[in-house]
């Protein structure tokens, strides 16, 4: 039988999980920019084919939730004995997330300045990652920009500000699991119970609590990894994986995106299937050899990965020009259809540039400088040796060596090779 890889200190890079998070980036984009309603006529059959492709964007979000929490569920739960648990971990994921995310806001607040643009609250309550609990905030559009997207980020951000007390609190692996199972039980129940708790079908979406379960599976796949359930499990994840496709497929096919998106039953419905599909998926991935694990292991999509976060933050910003303004211009020379492809295109390589920016001016030095901030020596028990190797920085879980290791060969491969044989002969001695 297939056992589920293990995140260890030793292993230094998983290519897998960076694929998952390509993949994950490229249907959210096409579901943002890939409009089945500009594509086809309504009722036809490239119509029906567009609206369950896109529909299976609704994996993105709660794969990259099930991702981080299994990553950074691990790391918390391997390092709450080390010194400096806390500030290690808050200054890493500090150093990770805010400078892409609050340079972005700064631009557009810039912009909005510059164009005489008004904000509100809502605008000024993304720089403290609490836009999506503020129930009756969530339906505004603070100016041209969109910024809707950014409720992700905030769920995985309380989630990083809370679980880390949680498990300094409760250090044993028993009680964690018990906590987080009671935590997903209590997650879904908030989303059937959203009518009586006066929550819109919209803010289901994006309120914390009804959201956050899917990072907590994430935590629950990490702290019973290696045990007998999860290896009994594994091998039938990737038929769980197929199931839940075709089930979403067949929502977006005979239900249609008015009800999955517009009604309390289909926004339910959704969520649960998404969030337990993903951590098929994930489990899926893990699988050392498997189909899965191969697609998500290769080297063009992890680049893709290595890029995600900064790609994911950008990607919907200026999604009214590309939507809007572009198409308009080029419906003069080519059909509807034509022109939102190309605008998507536009929009995607504007993207990926921005990205490619960021990430060699911005978050590649800062993977770096988190090298400098190491934990301390284990509390209990283990060698310094054991504390350096469990130390390497990371980024959304991945250690910072993996991360950018698809990317620096996009930039300078040769002076990576060199750097490398630095570090090793200074290891050496």
């Amino acid at each position: 039988m297939s056992e589920v890889q293990i995140i260890d200190p030793k292993r230094r890079y998983l290519a897998c999980l960076e694929g998952i998070r390509g993949y994950g980036f490229l249907l959210v984009f096409c579901g943002h920019y890939i409009l089945a309603g500009r594509l086809a006529s309504p009722g036809s059959l490239r119509f029906g084919f567009l609206t369950a492709t896109s529909s299976l964007g609704l994996f993105a979000v709660p794969a990259f939730f099930v991702l981080s929490g299994y990553l950074i569920g691990g790391i918390l739960y391997h390092t709450r004995n080390r010194e400096g648990f806390f500030k290690v971990f808050y200054l890493r994921r500090i150093l990770r997330v805010f400078p892409v995310y609050y340079l972005t806001l700064a631009v557009i607040a810039i912009f909005y300045l510059f164009r005489h643009i008004p904000t509100d609250s809502y605008f000024w309550i993304q720089f403290l990652y609490i836009q999506n609990l503020l129930l009756g905030h969530i339906d505004k559009t603070p100016g041209p920009a969109v910024m809707v997207h950014f409720w992700s980020l905030a769920v995985e951000e309380q989630f990083y500000l809370v679980w880390p007390l949680i498990v300094w609190c409760f250090p044993k692996k028993s009680k964690l699991i018990v906590i987080a199972s009671v935590l997903i039980v209590a997650c879904c129940l908030v989303r059937f119970m959203a009518p009586v708790l006066s929550i819109s079908v919209r803010e289901l979406s994006f309120f914390t609590f009804a959201r956050v379960d899917a990072v907590l599976m994430g935590v629950l796949l990490s702290l019973c990894s290696g045990t007998s359930i999860v290896k009994r499990l594994t091998p039938m994840a990737k038929w769980v994986t197929l199931a839940g496709i075709v089930g979403m497929a067949g929502i977006g096919i005979f239900k249609g995106e008015q009800w999955a998106m517009e009604t309390y039953a289909g926004k339910e419905t959704w969520i649960t299937l998404a969030n337990f599909t993903s951590l098929a998926i994930i489990m899926a991935v893990l699988e050392e050899g498997s189909l899965l694990n191969r697609l998500c292991s290769q080297k063009w999509i992890c680049v893709v990965g290595g890029l995600s976060y900064s790609l994911y933050v950008f990607h919907l910003t200026f999604r009214p020009f590309f939507l809007e303004v572009v198409p308009e211009y080029l419906t003069h020379y080519m059909r509807i259809s034509y022109a939102t492809l190309v605008a998507a295109f536009l929009a995607l390589c504007t993207t990926f540039a921005l990205s490619l920016i960021s990430y060699r001016f911005i978050e590649l030095p800062l993977f770096n400088l988190k090298r400098h901030i190491p934990y301390g020596a284990e509390v209990r028990g283990k060698t310094e040796e054991q504390a350096e190797l469990e130390s390497d920085a990371v980024s959304d879980g991945i250690p910072a060596t993996a991360a950018s290791r698809p990317i620096r060969s996009v930039y300078a491969s040769s002076q990576v090779k060199i750097q490398a044989a630095l570090r090793s002969n200074r290891e050496a001695s």
